[in-house]
């Protein structure tokens, strides 16, 4: 999967930019579109890799690869929520990503037995959809600090226009 980064980073880029139903997509640059991806796949493919070596037993490589997952995923969708996406997108572009992942291994897995794909599917799957949750997290904590700051603003500004109004002009 290591080797594929490119090949589904592109791949998703250009499903997300086709998909009717994350509109913001398709005025974003490339860089925007990608932002956090590349990390995300290159620390699922090192927690496959760790699985591998641990044969699945409980490691630090594995607890601190969560941890870098889950900080990516969050920081993704606070990018997301700034650049104005909805929860739906999110969802709609992790599942994406999930299919290009598929994609990607089945392609690849010719010398592999098909229990070993689908258990090694079956982990990405399930740390995808945990990438998904997080960047939800991170989209509504960034939306949350907005209106918090818009909330905190909108009374200074009143005032401010109150003051101007009732001051006299000399």
């Amino acid at each position: 999967m290591l080797h594929e980064v490119e090949t589904i980073l592109e791949g998703l880029t250009l499903r997300i930019r086709g998909d009717d139903r994350i509109p913001k997509a398709k005025t974003l640059r490339f860089s925007q579109l990608s932002d956090h991806v590349p990390t995300y796949l290159a620390n699922l493919g090192g927690m496959l890799i760790a699985i591998e070596d641990t044969g699945g037993q409980p490691s630090s490589l594995l607890t601190d690869g969560a941890d870098i997952q889950r900080l990516v995923a969050e920081r993704h969708g606070a990018q997301r929520a700034r650049l104005g996406w909805s929860e739906d997108a999110v969802r709609q572009e992790y599942r994406l990503l999930a299919e290009e992942l598929r994609r990607v291994i089945r392609r690849h897995a010719r010398a592999v037995s098909q229990t070993a794909v689908d258990e090694g599917l079956t982990i990405l799957m399930r740390a995808v959809e945990q990438g998904e949750e997080s960047s939800i997290r991170g989209l509504q904590r960034t939306r949350l600090a907005e209106n918090d700051e818009a909330a905190r603003m909108a009374p200074n500004s009143s005032i401010a226009a109150l003051d101007a109004s009732v001051s006299p002009r000399g």
